[in-house]
């Protein structure tokens, strides 16, 4: 996979960026930043493709819960669920 620089979400442009040490200084595989329009993926997991794919679409349902709204109308715990549901959806109509 050729891993994007930007994704288009709901019309709004986010900008991919992929850093080193994000899993060991803050503990996560990647997060969605809206204020900055800004998805953020840990490098380290481009060396397991799959898994940085899952991330990824991840990160992207974040982006999508917000830019839609649907972030306002759900718990935390709904919202991690929704980017699950939403990240192997995609990743399954990848293969």
């Amino acid at each position: 996979m050729k891993w994007p620089k930007q994704v288009t979400v709901l019309g709004k442009l986010y900008r991919v960026s992929y850093v080193r040490g994000l899993m060991e200084r803050d503990e996560c595989e990647g997060f969605c930043a809206p204020a900055k329009f800004e998805i953020v993926i840990d490098r380290e997991l481009l060396k397991y493709p799959e898994y940085a794919r899952r991330t990824f679409y991840h990160e992207v349902g974040h982006a999508f819960a917000i830019e839609s709204g649907l972030h306002e109308t759900l718990s935390a715990d709904s919202i991690e669920m929704f980017c699950q549901a939403f990240s192997s959806f995609i990743c399954s109509l990848k293969k």
